[in-house]
């Protein structure tokens, strides 16, 4: 891609949101594909936490602070673009897991209590 094509790219949603220091695209993961994949500087948040696409010598990285400092503690030196994908739609169906688990724990629960009562 040249430099006139990436000035052609929609850059409507360069925008971070409260708290976030994060600059560049934002990117929602499950919009992403190995025909759409994600740019250096691309922002997605998981877990409520934004995090940037970037690339360096030992791969692909997501981090926090725009830095290797801040690198995510499991995405990281990834060596193509289709695990990267992959990677980031795994880390984000997890999230929504972890967040049913719980509600879904309580109903279960909930129906026990119910039953045995009667």
């Amino acid at each position: 891609m040249n430099e006139r094509e990436d000035r052609k790219m929609p850059q409507a949603h360069s925008a971070s949101f409260a708290g976030s220091t994060l600059q560049g695209p934002r990117r929602n993961p499950m919009q992403v594909s190995y025909f759409n994949p994600y740019r250096i500087g691309d922002v997605v948040q998981l877990d409520g936490e934004d995090w940037q696409v970037k690339h360096d010598t030992p791969g692909w990285y997501l981090t926090n602070t725009g830095t290797w400092k801040g690198e995510h503690p499991t995405i990281h030196r990834i060596n193509s673009m289709n695990e990267l994908i992959h990677r980031i739609e795994q880390a984000l169906l997890a999230v929504q897991i972890d967040r049913k688990l719980p509600e879904a724990t309580a109903r279960q629960e909930h129906r026990e209590s119910v039953g045995s009562d009667a």
